[in-house]
């Protein structure tokens, strides 16, 4: 995107609608699993503690991996894609094989799914709307989260109660899903990746090449 140039509404509706559906994702399925593993699969205390520390030690080790990825690639929708994939595919593989080891090697692909998709949201924000918007881009990306998190457990609390615990899995499958979809409302043109990731100076767009290297021929001949 060119120095100074608006991002369009339809990449604008991506990031809503990520910060929206990615609530519920990017934290995977937190106090919903130990429920369902007490409650549903009557697994013993030990145990549940055992599958639940898994996926906050593999957030922790994938966190510094996670941010060197976001900035040094330029497929960050692509980051984001696989990171609703590895969530969706946690949570059908917790929900239709509850066993130990199934359980912690999906708690840790969820949790380092968790280590990427914040980075990569940040990281699309700055590159679209740029240092200057960033303060009420950051704003709005928070409403938004907040916004999915009340839906999605005002949606998950009903579904546990009435159609059972399994659905919760569901939904943010669902979740998932959608927002690999959304990912793709966002222009790629219009991301700055040198501004994505913090970078001093944007990167010169091929006009601005081209009107620089025409001024300075200009004052060659001059």
């Amino acid at each position: 995107m060119s120095t100074g140039s608006k991002p369009s509404d339809r990449s604008l509706r991506g990031l809503d609608g990520l910060n929206f559906l990615m609530a519920d994702v990017r934290d995977g399925l937190g106090p919903y699993l130990s429920v369902f593993l007490k409650a549903d699969q009557h697994w013993q205390a030990g145990s549940i503690g055992m599958v639940m520390a898994a996926s906050s030690i593999a957030a922790a080790l994938f966190q510094i991996p996670a941010g060197l990825l976001v900035d040094s690639l330029k497929v960050k929708r692509a980051l984001i894609e696989l990171a609703a994939f590895s969530v969706a595919l946690g949570c059908l593989s917790i929900a239709f094989f509850p066993a130990v080891a199934t359980v912690i090697m999906a708690q840790v692909l969820l949790g380092a799914a968790s280590a990427v998709i914040p980075p990569a949201l940040a990281s699309l924000s700055l590159g679209i709307v740029g240092r200057r918007l960033l303060p009420g881009r950051i704003s709005r990306n928070e409403a938004f989260n907040h916004a999915g998190n009340f839906i999605a457990a005002g949606l998950a609390g009903t579904l546990g109660q009435f159609a059972g615990y399994r659905w919760i899995f569901y939904l943010i499958c669902l979740f998932a899903a959608a927002s690999a979809v959304v990912v793709t409302l966002i222009d790629p043109k219009e991301i700055d990746h040198e501004l994505a990731r913090a970078a001093k100076r944007r990167r010169p767009t091929a006009n601005a090449r081209r009107s620089r290297s025409g001024r300075f021929s200009s004052d060659a001949t001059c």
